[in-house]
């Protein structure tokens, strides 16, 4: 017997999928980067310890998700295990073609080891865990050192808060380097950080959209600021045109996951290595970041 699920967590589903069935010789496990770097480190002690080869299928983001959809929808091709964006986690989980972790593997009692928000975006609307989180996502701020160093930018003032991070961009231009690549990023980070306890991103508890509030003007104020003053590329995050950014030092900073690092050190700009260096989000923000 094949099965499903939405594996958010390495460790966790692989572990589930070694209960699939004491026949079973294989499973696969369908990803995207940077997923293959920690499976290579994972699967051999998972293999050593339940006989069990995995087999690992690995796809570009959208090309993953495009497929799985595919998948879910006809009840076949999909591995046995696959990783989802938590942004694509609802729509997959309301599909009916992901395992009940919970009926099925009593997935329940690994709760107390997860962050309670991380945990419940694996949910389904009945209350049962579909899928298990992979990571926290911490939102950080990369880069890079030497173009801080050439504009005689000093890192602590630079993240002090957002005027003293545009006052860095305005630096940075006159070196003809760009601050960041999409000041979208920047609204995205207030946004998604900065959330108040008990509210969703874009939903208060009682389910009214909180679109307008402080939290929403303030970052969309900044990004414009940032937009206004020329100081970013425009740039799509996940473009051709992103990646090489990163490659030739076009913009200066990115806000983002640290998970980001795995990329940028595998396959979007390995041969950047030792140029980039990671700090806190500016203005002392901290939160997720996927």
């Amino acid at each position: 017997m094949k099965f499903k699920t939405l594996a958010l967590s390495g460790a966790i589903a692989l572990t589930l999928a070694s209960t699939v069935s004491a026949s079973e010789s294989s499973i696969r496990f369908d990803g995207f980067p940077d997923f293959d770097s920690s499976l290579k480190v994972i699967a051999p002690e998972f293999e050593k310890e339940t006989g069990i080869k995995v087999d690992v299928l690995m796809n570009n983001h959208g090309d993953h998700h495009t497929k799985l959809t595919t998948n879910l929808a006809t009840g076949s091709g999909a591995g046995d295990v696959i990783v989802v964006d938590v942004e694509k986690v609802g729509p997959f989980v309301a599909s009916g073609g992901l395992v009940d972790l919970s009926k099925q593997y009593g997935a329940d009692k690994y709760e107390e080891l997860f962050a309670p928000y991380a945990w419940a975006q694996g949910k389904g609307a009945d209350g049962d865990v579909y899928g298990i989180p992979v990571d926290l996502g911490p939102g950080v701020m990369y880069y890079r050192t030497d173009i801080f160093e050439k504009a005689g930018i000093d890192l602590k003032d630079a993240i002090k808060d957002w005027d003293s991070y545009i006052k860095a961009g305005e630096a940075l231009k006159k070196q003809n380097i760009q601050l960041i690549a999409s000041a979208s990023d920047v609204a995205q980070a207030i946004i998604f950080t900065t959330v108040p306890e008990g509210e969703g991103l874009y939903f208060d508890k009682n389910g009214k959209s909180v679109v307008t509030s402080e939290r929403f003007v303030h970052a969309f104020e900044v990004a414009k600021e940032i937009r206004d003053k020329g100081l970013d590329g425009h740039i799509r995050a996940w473009s051709n045109e992103w990646y090489e950014g990163f490659r030739k030092g076009t913009f200066a900073t990115q806000l983002s996951g640290a998970w980001l690092l795995g990329h940028l050190k595998n396959w979007i700009a390995p041969e950047t290595k030792g140029k980039w260096a990671v700090s806190h989000l500016p203005d002392g923000i901290y939160g997720s970041w996927g």
